[in-house]
C-alpha cells in the first residue's frame, strides 16, 4: 500500500490510506513516508463504540461475502493491542454521518 501511495503522491495525487493503523510503527512509516514526497498528512482516528462497532461487523457478514476478515473477536483483539496514537484526530462514528464529517471537515481547514 505504501509503495502504491508513494507512486500516487509522485505523480502529485491525494491518497487515502484506509486501514486499522493500530500499529506505532505503521503509522510511522506513513509519517515518513509524507515527509519524503513533502505531502501534507492527515491522520484520522475512526472509533466507536463496542456495541456499535459488534453491530456493524454481525450485520456485514449476514450481508454475504466480504473482502474483510473482521470479526468481533477480531476487533477486540485489535482494540487490546492498540498503541496510543495522540497525533490523530479523533472521530466518533456512532454519530450521524453529517456529525462525524464536519469533524473531519473541520481538521482539514
Amino acid at each position: 500500500m505504501l509503495r502504491r501511495a508513494r507512486a500516487a503522491l509522485c505523480r502529485g495525487e491525494r491518497v487515502v490510506l484506509d486501514a486499522s493503523w493500530s500499529s506505532a510503527r505503521h503509522r510511522q512509516a506513513v509519517a515518513d513516508l509524507a515527509a519524503d514526497v513533502c505531502a501534507d498528512l492527515v491522520e484520522l482516528h475512526c472509533v466507536t463504540t463496542p456495541e456499535v462497532a459488534a453491530a456493524r461487523i454481525a450485520r456485514r457478514l449476514a450481508a454475504g461475502p466480504d473482502p474483510s476478515e473482521a470479526t468481533v473477536a477480531i476487533h477486540r483483539a485489535m482494540a487490546a493491542r492498540a498503541d496510543p496514537w495522540p497525533s490523530a484526530t479523533v472521530v466518533r462514528t456512532a454519530v450521524s454521518v453529517a456529525e462525524a464529517l464536519q469533524t473531519v471537515l473541520n481538521r482539514l481547514d
